[in-house]
């Protein structure tokens, strides 16, 4: 086995759609550097000791404090722990260098910045590459590639958009003689003059087949952004693209947020980064930036992002005041019951309101032609709602069902928290029924009186014939909750 030290390591470091893939295949066409996608090795290293880092099934947080229990106990200090992780991480790094052990390595994996001021105290030998883009451009790639009209999605970068400049920044003003800085603009611009500079940097001759890369390696890639990397074999300025009103509202607030500061320590100039994208809508807030720096985002939080994505489209107005409507209770009842944060799950409601979002922007028909979807969202949408219900009223409620049919059937079968608070089934045919799965069956009129707290119409075709026959039938004032509220019109395959 080979003996790879820590100053044959490179770590490139930027933000997400900042030209890291093209400068990588730049780099590796080198004859001393290896390289090989984007390795993502030291995350997992470094998440024990380095808080927050990320989440697991396990509880990261607690064993992050567990670990630092168990360091302490046994007098370890951070430093011999850290002396560790990197003995670790070097002989993995070691694996990659079998055929040519003297090279340098490449360890391109954009979100180093979350570590990278862990990276050069476990190695302040190896030499950090920083590769800068102007925030507004990585904004409008993200948008254009990975987002287009699916804002919510935009949660998944908040790291990428706030975090990763802040620490770029905080790297950049640190003297480190084994840090260098380059920028997207330059790479496109030059890029003999800026793989001039890195080789001189690393210490490793200029080879002239570095301006232009191959393909045929990067294709067998898994990882790495393949926009517009595989249409040309050099690096080309891209084309300045129209974007739309929404775009260039959102990269206009996302600069103003961003702040001057950054910005300029960064080489960009705010003023004219904003003039570049001036906010059209000035009226309208297209997104609130604010709560997306939110270490914890809240489930309101997560229902407003869907609530602003469903207000670009008006024919989903109505869905949008549900949205809106869904959000302020949650709001109000976190004042009143703080365990319902524990009752719904983030991860569980982000997903249904993304999944709930493809019913009401798709055709009845070509929605049910997807019968694994319209199953899944089905049973989604009931487990979410029920989650709510009893988050709202207490695990106690009684529920009364109309409809012994099969949508009962299947309600009961599927839906323990629903079955298990269920006292009595109504229907106005009880003939050769009198119980399903143990409930008894019965005709409303002859049990109006029956106690109970929440009545649920039991069909996914005939919810607003049903809703009105209850309406008429009980004089008393009666909770009616609608399962299939706001969404297409039944049935739905189960």
């Amino acid at each position: 086995m080979t003996n790879f030290k820590a100053n044959q390591l490179v770590f490139l470091i930027s933000q997400p759609r900042s030209g890291s893939t093209m400068l990588q295949l730049l780099l590796s066409q080198h004859s001393k550097i290896s390289t090989s996608a984007e390795p993502w090795v030291a995350l997992p290293f470094l998440a024990p000791i380095t808080p927050g880092l990320h989440r697991s099934s396990y509880n990261s947080l607690w064993a992050s404090e567990a670990i630092k229990e168990y360091l302490l106990d046994n007098k370890t200090t951070e430093k011999e722990i850290q002396k560790v992780i990197s003995s670790a991480l070097l002989s993995v790094y070691n694996l990659a260098q079998k055929d040519k052990p003297e090279n340098l390595f490449l360890d391109k994996t954009p979100r180093y910045y979350m570590i990278l001021e862990k990276l050069q105290e476990l190695f302040p030998e190896a030499k950090f590459i920083i590769l800068k883009r102007n925030p507004a451009h990585v904004l409008k790639s993200i948008l254009r590639t990975w987002v287009k009209d699916e804002y919510s999605k935009l949660l998944n970068y908040r790291y990428d958009l706030f975090m990763a400049p802040q620490k770029i920044t905080q790297s950049l003003s640190n003297k480190n003689k084994n840090l260098y800085q380059t920028s997207y603009e330059e790479v496109v611009n030059d890029p003999q003059k800026t793989i001039q500079g890195i080789c001189h940097f690393l210490q490793i001759p200029f080879e002239a087949n570095c301006i232009s890369y191959e393909n045929e390696q990067f294709q067998k890639w898994k990882f790495g952004d393949k926009s517009g990397i595989t249409r040309h074999n050099s690096p080309k300025k891209n084309k300045s693209s129209e974007i739309n009103d929404t775009h260039n509202d959102l990269i206009n607030s996302y600069i103003s947020n961003l702040g001057k500061e950054v910005m300029n320590k960064l080489g960009y100039d705010y003023e004219n980064t904003l003039v570049e994208f001036p906010l059209i809508n000035p009226s309208k807030s297209p997104f609130d930036w604010n709560n997306i720096l939110k270490e914890n985002l809240t489930i309101t939080d997560l229902l407003q992002y869907s609530s602003f994505q469903l207000s670009l489209k008006p024919q989903t107005s109505n869905i949008k005041k549900a949205f809106d409507e869904l959000a302020n209770f949650i709001q109000d009842e976190k004042q009143k019951n703080p365990e319902l944060i524990e009752a719904i799950e983030e991860s569980q409601l982000q997903q249904a309101s993304l999944l709930s979002m493809r019913v009401f922007s798709t055709k009845r028909n070509n929605f049910l032609k997807n019968t694994i979807l319209a199953r899944e969202l089905l049973v989604k949408n009931i487990k979410l709602q029920t989650k709510l219900l009893l988050a709202e009223h207490g695990g106690k409620i009684k529920i009364a069902l109309y409809g012994k049919g099969d949508h009962s059937s299947w309600l009961l079968s599927n839906f323990p928290e629903i079955s298990s608070r269920t006292v009595i089934i109504f229907d106005d045919n009880c003939s050769g029924v009198e119980s399903l799965k143990g409930i008894s069956v019965v005709k409303p009129e002859q049990h109006l009186e029956t106690k109970f707290d929440i009545i649920i119409p039991s069909s996914d075709t005939y919810q607003n014939q049903i809703t009105s026959k209850i309406k008429t039938l009980f004089s008393k004032k009666v909770t009616i909750h609608l399962l299939y509220d706001q969404l297409p019109e039944g049935p739905y395959p189960k």
